[in-house]
């Protein structure tokens, strides 16, 4: 069903004048989409998420979704004009990155419930947008009125930008939950809730059909073996998952003797300490002595360095020796998106860089994104331990700074996929999610954390900064961003060049 918005100072109603929108100076139509079909859009712009995907998501969150739309601007007397114009003019709200703003409002139905939008521009860029204002009937958002700016081709980045394609539309998904009374308004406990459920501690094979539950740990007793740790949102088999069907992947189990596995862990409500506390006091009894080269990735990083603190004889007989040590992507010197005050962010850049994974890896992500939409949606207290872990001079990093890491030898890939460049912002089409990436890290980053941090920490003492002939960084044109590193054929022979793997 169309509707027209006529560009009222007041709310027009609309989807049987259940929802309204509120865009002085704007005409526009409004589509409704039913629940169970994905939105058309038009054009050729892929949306990060679709639509499978995304209900699935929800369902394992016990999240709805109420209903969409798509929204097709036709005219806009506000735009281009300055603030004072627009304010003048009625237009005085603006989104959360400071973008003049069309005003949703969609009911509350029940007590407890909360809300949140995921918002589609035409260029298929994705954010998730939460209330500005609620009340007990309804909720407000603030959403983006202006048009995005689509990338030009390449080679095409002086010439002036064109008025987008015909027919493409901003898709706008309203999602909801009920606050559970029983858990209380914890995020810790919320995280807990989400991750035991779905993100268990647990061990994981890799064989030449992919990752099992079968592990010969009588086989990894006391023989070089290979430890896989993955970062925040994931688990071993979604992490390494490009690792898995690389062409490499046998010759890296012939090099191990097929000794390679990895340890599956809570990344939200659990700090790395406790995720290696849990790891050590779970080994099999078989495992006497765990001798391990150790790849990670992210956040698994310093999991991976609060493992090689604690190298050396450990409880009674069992002794802990990591030989080498590979950090993809790793925080050391922490990430800025780990501030509570830029969760939104951290699961907006989350969102837009799933396109470039496989299905199975975007589902379990996906999850793991709407549990903590979950938690910013209801403005619960407290922080996630396994985030703010990565707080920039935050309390755990500098303790972890602190720790040597015995005879390891260390070895650091990062990449460059976050432009400062405003050549490079306009060839990307000034994205907004770009924008906003440059201003929060003021410096080159994966779009998750600074390349800088993959190789130095604030303190810069013991095993760090990492050499530059024991690192490796990716630059732009590499298209190597935070999630898609093992996906390149590049990264995954500078592992094996790096570990070396010779079978005992």
């Amino acid at each position: 069903m169309s509707e027209k918005i006529k560009g009222s100072l007041r709310p027009e109603l609309f989807a049987g004048g259940r929802y309204s929108l509120q865009a002085p100076g704007m005409r526009a139509t409004v589509e409704t989409v039913k629940k169970d079909q994905a939105p058309t859009r038009g054009g050729a712009a892929k949306p990060k998420v679709d639509q499978e995907q995304l209900l699935g998501a929800l369902e394992k969150n016990d999240l709805v979704l109420m209903n969409q739309f798509e929204i097709t601007i036709e005219a806009d007397e506000h735009a281009g004009q300055k603030e004072g114009t627009t304010r003048a003019g009625g237009l005085k709200t603006r989104t959360a990155l400071g973008e003049p703003a069309m005003i949703l409002r969609s009911p509350k139905t029940r007590e407890h419930m909360e809300s949140a939008v995921l918002y589609t521009d035409e260029s298929g860029e994705q954010r998730w947008i939460f209330p500005h204002e609620k009340t007990d009937k309804e909720f407000a958002f603030a959403l983006p009125r202006e048009k995005a700016k689509v990338a030009p081709e390449p080679g095409e980045e002086t010439k002036t930008r064109g008025a987008i394609t015909k027919g493409i539309r901003k898709v706008v998904q309203v999602v909801a939950w009920l606050l559970d009374d029983r858990i209380g308004a914890a995020a810790v406990r919320l995280a807990q809730k989400f991750e035991e459920n779905k993100r268990p501690y647990g061990f994981v094979g890799l064989s030449d059909k992919g990752f099992t539950d079968e592990i010969a740990w009588k086989e990894i007793d006391g023989k070089r073996s290979l430890l896989l740790l993955h970062g925040t949102f994931s688990t071993g088999p979604d992490a390494f998952d490009g690792l898995a069907k690389s062409d490499l992947r046998d010759e890296l189990l012939r090099g191990y003797g097929g000794r390679v596995f990895a340890f599956n862990h809570p990344s939200l409500h659990k700090t790395p300490v406790e995720n290696i506390d849990y790891l050590l006091a779970h080994l099999p009894n078989e495992v006497k002595n765990l001798e391990v080269d150790i790849v990670t990735h992210s956040r698994g990083g310093l999991v991976g360095r609060a493992l090689c603190a604690r190298q050396g004889r450990l409880d009674g007989e069992r002794r802990l020796t990591v030989n080498r040590a590979v950090f993809v992507a790793g925080p050391h010197a922490g990430t800025p998106l780990a501030n509570p005050e830029h969760m939104v962010k951290l699961i907006d850049t989350y969102t837009n860089l799933l396109t470039s994974l496989p299905d199975n890896v975007v589902t379990i992500v996906l999850e793991a994104i709407v549990s903590v939409v979950k938690i910013i949606g209801g403005a619960v207290t407290g922080h996630l331990p396994g985030l703010v872990s990565m707080l920039p001079k935050g309390e755990f990093l500098s303790e972890l700074d602190g720790k040597e890491l015995g005879q390891t030898e260390i070895f650091a890939m990062g990449a460059r996929y976050s432009p400062k460049d405003p050549r490079l912002l306009v060839r990307l089409g000034q994205q907004a999610m770009m924008l906003a990436m440059s201003k929060i890290f003021g410096e080159d980053s994966d779009l998750v954390v600074p390349t800088a941090g993959v190789y130095t920490t604030a303190a810069n003492q013991g095993a760090f900064p990492i050499a530059e002939t024991r690192r490796a960084v990716y630059e732009f044109d590499n298209n190597i961003h935070h999630l898609n590193f093992f996906m390149k054929d590049e990264v995954n022979r500078q592992l094996m060049d790096w570990l070396q793997p010779r079978p005992a």
